[in-house]
């Protein structure tokens, strides 16, 4: 196994170097998102350690910032993709640790959320394309099989 200690040591700098920057509220986009990529970052990293609970720890703080952005601008295509990742990364999770449930429920999220915005805006190709991926993905977790969600 790596060893990614100075990759932890550096996100942890990170998000303190921003934490102390904002008042340890990130309260500007550009701080929320920098904030919200650390934890990204660190939940991707303890996914490659298979440190499960650190990289869900780190999913949720990821995926609440982007849930957060998405609220504020939901009229964002942006803001959605940046919480559809956020989902596919929480599937990741739960496919390492084989939490069907989990997995499907994740999908039907970003399926729903696509579909919500398609019926909303004006499809283009990248929602349309989101769409399509987010239900064949669904279609692959109702059949028992694992796969990869795509990360942008």
């Amino acid at each position: 196994m790596r060893d990614f200690s100075a990759a932890h040591r550096a996100l942890d700098g990170f998000e303190a170097l921003v934490r102390n920057q904002t008042g340890n509220l990130a309260v500007q986009s550009n701080q929320q998102r920098n904030l919200a990529l650390v934890y990204e970052r660190q939940a991707e990293l303890a996914l490659k350690e298979h440190k499960l609970d650190v990289a869900l720890l780190a999913a949720s703080n990821y995926l609440k910032y982007m849930g957060q952005r998405f609220a504020d601008h939901p009229e964002s295509m942006s803001a959605l993709a940046d919480l559809s990742e956020a989902w596919d990364l929480m599937t990741l999770i739960y496919q390492q640790r084989a939490d069907g449930a989990q997995i499907r429920a994740w999908r039907q999220k970003k399926l729903d959320a696509w579909t919500d915005w398609n019926r909303r805006h004006t499809p283009n190709p990248y929602s349309k394309a989101q769409q399509e991926e987010a239900a064949s993905a669904l279609t692959t977790a109702d059949a028992g099989t694992r796969t990869q969600p795509h990360r942008h």
